[in-house]
């Protein structure tokens, strides 16, 4: 059975119209009371949030980038800049560094680079380290990210430093002489990396 306006009395169209109104009046007082939990939040300000800015240049280099940060009490950051350019191809390094609890820069920094890396002056080359862990199995924070030509190999290689030593991982499924890239990107505090290999 199909119903219309047009086929409604209009003591059925007033009772209508009674309800909604009436339906409108108590969402109306509810939003002004703060009773709806929609409109508590949607009328609810943000609190500003205590920023401290601290300055991260490594001395003497360029273009110093900060890729992750840790969680502990006192946290450390990871990042990377650029060492030099050689015929227009930038060498990359990484570092690491604590966060100080006052002042407004960093003044200490930690090497994170790879050894040894191909010097291709065609392609990138360096290290990218991009995430530091909070506090690893070992007690002592675990980084990852790229390196690109490490040693005599060809292509970008997924790297953990931990501990002063290097793993490298590539694409296990490269084949007939191709290398592939590997990226990481993350780590977490039971020492599971994540990224990808193309």
């Amino acid at each position: 059975m199909k119903y219309s306006l047009l086929g409604l009395s209009r003591r059925n169209l007033a009772l209508i119209a009674s309800a909604a109104a009436v339906a409108a009046t108590l969402c109306s007082a509810s939003m002004g009371s703060g009773a709806s939990q929609l409109s508590r939040h949607a009328l609810r300000k943000p609190l500003p949030f205590p920023w401290n800015v601290v300055k991260v240049n490594v001395p003497g280099e360029s273009n110093t980038e900060v890729t992750g940060i840790n969680s502990l009490p006192v946290p450390e950051i990871v990042g990377d800049y650029v060492s030099s350019v050689t015929s227009g191809v930038s060498n990359y390094r990484s570092f690491y560094a604590t966060v100080p609890s006052s002042g407004t820069s960093i003044t200490s920094f930690e090497d994170a680079s790879y050894p040894v890396t191909y010097k291709d002056k065609t392609t990138l080359h360096g290290t990218e380290m991009n995430a530091i862990n909070s506090l690893s199995t070992s007690g002592v924070p675990v980084l990852v990210g790229v390196v690109s030509s490490p040693g005599d190999q060809n292509g970008n290689w997924a790297v953990v430093f931990n501990q002063g030593l290097w793993s490298l991982t590539n694409n296990p499924g490269t084949f007939k002489g191709t290398v592939g890239d590997g990226y990481l990107y993350g780590i977490n505090n039971q020492d599971i990396a994540v990224g990808f290999h193309t």
